[in-house]
């Protein structure tokens, strides 16, 4: 019998959840709070997904046979994905969290077919214009915002 890839995803999820919640624990109560509740939820939702995993196993016939585990095409995305989130972190030490949030904004929203111009530098405007008021404002929390660029400019000025 073949089982539904949900199955092998719901339980890395669930070992996921449970090594960083026991680690977690070993931690003060105080940081650790956000965490265990982050995790817990995580758990949850992988605990979903191992049960409808089980479900669409039980319920494969000759006809309708379960999909193939992982294809290299059904990858594609979540690589893509994973590689600019590289870039964006690269691009945040070297260019600060504003232009590396708006570039990194820009081009997944490019390459998840987000085709309107407009629309693409509105959300991304609105959103580091909410993380600054948020982040900045609200809650005093120190953005680099030009990163290694920045101390290297400082340095060289004349």
């Amino acid at each position: 019998m073949k089982f539904h890839q949900d199955i092998a995803i719901g339980i890395i999820i669930i070992i996921f959840c449970s090594f960083f919640g026991y680690r977690s624990l070993q931690m003060d109560i105080g940081p650790a709070m956000m965490p265990l509740i982050l995790l817990t939820l995580m758990a949850v939702l992988g605990i979903l997904i191992l049960y409808d995993g089980i479900k669409k196993s039980r319920a494969a016939t000759p006809e309708n046979p379960v999909k193939p585990f992982i294809t290299l095409s059904s990858l594609k995305t979540p690589i893509t994905m994973f590689l600019l989130i590289l870039g964006y972190i690269l691009l945040f030490f070297f260019a600060g969290y504003y232009l590396a949030t708006a570039a990194f904004l820009i081009c997944a929203m490019r390459y998840l077919k987000i085709r309107n111009w407009w629309l693409i530098l509105l959300i991304t405007a609105g959103f580091l214009a909410f993380t600054y008021f948020f982040l900045v404002r609200q809650l005093n929390i120190s953005i680099d915002p030009l990163g290694f660029l920045g101390s290297w400019m400082q340095m060289h000025r004349m």
